[in-house]
């Protein structure tokens, strides 16, 4: 489980874009965001900005 969670952190760390914008947020408030939007998951877990 700690390997599964280090690998979540790790996508979430590297997107730092998003919609053409910088992502305003600390960590935390990205894994929040990706908890309630499922276009920002997907983006975290495929790399490709979502349109």
């Amino acid at each position: 489980m700690s390997r599964l969670r280090r690998i979540a952190l790790n996508l979430i760390k590297s997107n730092k874009i998003t919609r053409g914008k910088a992502r305003k947020g600390g960590i935390k408030t990205r894994r929040g965001l990706a908890g309630w939007d499922n276009d920002f998951l997907l983006e975290v877990l495929t790399g490709i900005p979502a349109t």
